[in-house]
C-alpha cells in the first residue's frame, strides 16, 4: 500500500479526506483473522463463526431478507402462470419456426417484387409530374 493509501485506511476503515479528517466512509467493521467484517449491533464477534451467525440473523430481520421473502414467496405462488407462459412461448416459436420454413421463400420473393413495383410507381409517378408541371421551353 503506498503512502496515500495508508493515509486514508485505518483499523477497517476508509477515510476519504484522510485518517486526521476523522470522519470515515464506511459502516462499522471490526478485523477478524485478517479479514474486516461488519461489526453488527455492537456484538463482540470473536469467531468466523459468530459473525456469519450474526449476518444471517441481520440478513433475515433486514428489509432485504423481507424482500427476498416477498420475491421468493411471489415466484412460489405465481408458478402455474410461468410453466404456462413458458410452455405457450415453446409451442409458438416452434409454430412460427414452421411458418417460415414453409412461406420464407415465398415471403423473401414477395418482397423483392414488392420493393421493385414501389421503386417503379415512384419513378412513374415522379415522371408524370415532370410531364405535368414543367414544361421544356427552347
Amino acid at each position: 500500500m503506498n503512502t496515500t493509501n495508508a493515509n486514508k485506511y485505518k483499523g477497517c476503515q476508509y477515510y476519504p479526506l484522510g485518517v486526521s479528517s476523522g470522519v470515515d466512509f464506511r459502516y462499522a467493521t471490526k478485523q477478524i483473522g485478517g479479514f474486516c467484517l461488519p461489526d453488527v449491533g455492537g456484538k463482540a464477534l470473536n469467531t468466523t463463526l459468530d459473525a456469519v451467525t450474526a449476518l444471517k440473523e441481520y440478513f433475515y430481520k433486514s428489509a432485504y431478507g423481507e424482500k427476498f421473502a416477498n420475491f421468493f414467496m411471489d415466484i412460489l405462488r405465481c408458478w402455474p402462470v410461468m410453466l404456462a407462459s413458458t410452455g405457450v412461448a415453446l409451442v409458438l416459436g416452434y409454430v412460427y419456426l414452421f411458418v417460415m420454413r414453409c412461406l420464407g421463400g415465398a415471403i423473401v420473393w414477395f418482397m423483392i417484387i414488392l420493393t421493385e413495383l414501389s421503386l417503379g410507381a415512384i419513378g412513374g409517378y415522379c415522371f408524370y409530374i415532370r410531364a405535368t408541371r414543367y414544361t421544356p421551353t427552347d
